[in-house]
């Protein structure tokens, strides 16, 4: 019994021990894995390293960061996340923060990053690739799928190193070298990209012999081609080839004539042909019972997402409501230039507007009240039209609204509340219109970054309760353009505040009181607001002009010292000039003319180096002007009015000379010249014959002396 026993605690610490070497085990096992999915493999290190020493010309295994260390934790690297902890993704754009070599790639470097997956040489300076070691020998890494060779100067020559990526299906030569006709005579040379889907040859040189080279291509879906030198009428056969394209960018190129029948296939989802020469008679047209025409192969599209036919001339075509009718799927219309007239028809409950995100019928001559059920979710553009009559109530549905312009329009009456209302409006632009009434307290929003109201019938004031209840001092407004109105009153406080107000005209309206700028005005760091392509802070500055401001120019303006104008012409300011202008380093146009500045133009302008347009005209300022060599260039009506002001300096004259000198190459007055050669000429002669009448030993010398010169 007692051996039976014994027997049987052997077995069980036999079992325990069995046990606890399996949860051992187990734990290892887990502990193994989760350690290889946080951290690289050592050969892949290296080569990691051998990369970043090639592009950063250095040594670079002096530097701990690169020689130890996880390389899946390193910028522009990363990893799987399995037990392997291969790296699939390499940028080299961000691995490589200062490249400065590549020239000629050794693609062999990237080899012993099996797992690659997507692979990027932006900006990496490469013009082609050294012998034998050319991108084919990419393709040993098989599941590489996505190669971006982006703003390089790689030439034609790289399209058939790219043969054998049978796995790739997407592939960016952006911005390179690409020059004329692809060569596709012999089919070895051509790339057997048989996957490739997605492919962006933009801003390169390529001229139209680019399409038989595409036509290769069997899994094309997406083709960039903007911005090269594709000319002529659109080939519509050519495009016939891509059965499975969904997405074409032609824009930017040299396109000519008409549109053909067909030309966009029945899986094309978004289509780009702006900023070309297109126009004409189409091919089989389609009459958009409004008067135009437009090319009948659009009316029997239904599946188009996006369209931009932008600055192609459609003389007499009306706005293509059918478009919406047909396309449902519509997210993004762009007809920007494109010569649209007649009534702005808008479907009512055909086309789902919770779909459609962006509508830009800008610049063209559609006449017509805005149609009530208009709406887009995130960006509405009716700019430079004739559209009339009031902002629809209907508008007010589009709480997603991020953007909207109405600009250069004639629409009137009050501006609605609701519009201020929006959740996530940005930029308003209203501007260069009929509206009228007064702007409502709070119209300033707690998101709202751009507003331009200028040019419109608006009155009233802006000190309603001067925004007590706001604090404004967090607001994000960066632009706000009131100008060309009929606000009158003082300046609210809440404007004064607004800690990244950037753009501020209040110009040519009825403001009068002093200019309230506190010390929170500061130079904003964080300015990377754009409208319309153009950068805001380029033009930051301030225009009071044309208005009756009093009291004296605060000198607290001085603190945005990143302001480019400043404008507080023809107003009732008094006082002096503050010398602390000096700390307006970047200002370029500064105008204090027609007020009554009195005192002495502060010396310490002279630091003002960028000053290319400056007035101080029709003041009280004397003493004498500065002499630093900007201001000496200014014209004389830059100081005129002033009859105190001395200016010792040559100043350039305010208008056309009347009578240009006789000579560039002379600084003589020849009229003056000659006269006064001429009196001198008879004041010797005086003074000769009065001395020889007086003295007579000199009047024998003079008469022996002419004798003399006679024989």
């Amino acid at each position: 019994m007692r051996r039976a026993i014994i027997s049987r605690v052997a077995d069980s610490r036999h079992y325990c021990s069995n046990w606890w070497l399996l949860i051992a085990l187990a734990v290892f096992i887990a502990t193994a894995e989760w350690r290889g999915s946080n951290g690289c493999l050592e050969h892949e290190r290296l080569a990691l390293v051998d990369i970043l020493a090639f592009f950063h010309d250095q040594e670079v295994g002096l530097d701990p960061k690169n020689r130890d260390g996880d390389c899946c934790g390193w910028e522009g690297v990363r990893c799987s996340n399995t037990t392997t902890g291969n790296v699939i993704e390499l940028d080299i754009f961000r691995f490589v923060t200062t490249t400065t070599s590549g020239g000629y790639l050794n693609a062999s470097l990237f080899l012993p990053l099996q797992g690659l997956r997507h692979l990027s040489l932006t900006s990496a300076g490469l013009v082609g690739c050294m012998k034998d070691e050319g991108f084919e020998k990419l393709s040993e890494l098989v599941y590489l799928q996505g190669l971006e060779l982006s703003y390089n100067r790689l030439s034609n020559d790289v399209l058939p190193s790219l043969s054998g990526l049978s796995s790739l299906n997407y592939l960016s030569l952006r911005n390179n070298s690409l020059k004329g006709v692809i060569d596709i005579n012999g089919s070895e040379k051509l790339p057997k990209l048989v996957n490739l889907e997605d492919l962006d040859l933009r801003e390169n040189e390529l001229s139209n012999d680019v399409l038989p080279f595409l036509s290769t291509l069997p899994s094309l879906k997406y083709v960039y081609l903007d911005n090269n030198r594709l000319n002529g009428v659109i080939d519509m056969d050519a495009f016939q080839n891509f059965p499975r394209l969904q997405l074409l960018d032609l824009s930017n190129n040299n396109f000519s004539g008409s549109l053909p029948s067909g030309f966009i296939t029945p899986r094309m989802t978004e289509v780009y042909l702006s900023r070309n020469h297109l126009g004409g008679t189409f091919t089989d047209q389609h009459n958009d019972n409004i008067g135009g025409i437009f090319p009948k192969f659009l009316y029997y599209q239904h599946e188009l997402e996006m369209i931009d036919i932008s600055n192609i001339k459609l003389e007499g075509a009306g706005f293509p409501s059918w478009l919406l009718v047909n396309n449902t799927s519509l997210r993004d219309l762009t007809l920007i230039n494109c010569s649209l007239s007649g009534s702005f028809q808008f479907p009512i409950y055909q086309h789902p507007v919770e779909d459609l995100d962006g509508l830009d019928i800008s610049n063209n001559n559609l006449y017509s009240p805005i149609p009530s059920h208009i709406c887009a979710l995130e960006s509405l553009s009716l700019s430079e039209n004739r559209l009339l009559g009031r902002i629809p109530e209907h508008l007010s549905n589009c709480s997603m609204l991020f953007s909207l312009d109405a600009s250069n329009n004639h629409l009137s009456g009050k501006i609605p509340r609701w519009i201020w209302k929006f959740p996530h409006l940005q930029v308003l632009d209203l501007s260069r219109n009929k509206f009228s009434g007064s702007l409502p307290l709070g119209f300033i929003t707690s998101q709202i970054r751009e507003v331009y109201l200028s040019r419109n019938l608006l009155g009233g004031t802006l000190t309603k309760g001067d925004g007590a209840h706001n604090d404004y001092s967090s607001y994000p407004l960066n632009v706000l353009d009131l100008s060309h109105n009929q606000i009158k009153g003082t300046i609210p406080r809440w404007i004064s505040i607004l800690p990244r107000l950037n753009y501020l005209l209040l110009n040519n309206n009825e403001f009068y009181g002093e200019i309230p700028i506190p010390f929170t005005l500061e130079q904003v760091k964080t300015n990377l607001y754009t409208y319309k392509g153009k950068p805001l802070d380029s033009l930051s500055g301030f225009d009071f002009s044309n208005n009756n401001f009093s009291g004296e120019i605060p000198p607290q303006i001085s603190y945005k010292d990143d302001m480019k104008f400043l404008n507080l012409s023809n107003n009732q300011l008094k006082g002096s000039i503050p010398p602390s202008f000096s700390r307006l380093l970047q200002i370029e146009s500064l105008d204090l003319s027609h007020n009554n500045l009195s005192g002495t133009i502060p010396s310490e302008l002279a630091a003002l180096t960028f000053l290319g347009s400056f007035s101080v005209a029709y003041n009280n300022l004397s003493g004498k002007c500065p002499q630093a060599a900007q201001f000496a260039t200014f014209k004389d009506s830059s100081y005129e009015g002033n009859p105190y002001l001395c200016c010792t300096f040559p100043l350039p004259p305010s208008g056309p000379l009347l009578t240009p000198p006789a000579s560039y190459g002379s600084f003589i007055d020849m009229e003056s010249f000659y006269a006064s050669s001429g009196v001198s000429f008879v004041m010797v002669l005086l003074i000769i014959a009065s001395v020889l009448y007086i003295n007579p030993y000199w009047r024998g010398v003079w008469f022996y002396l002419r004798q003399d010169h006679h024989h």
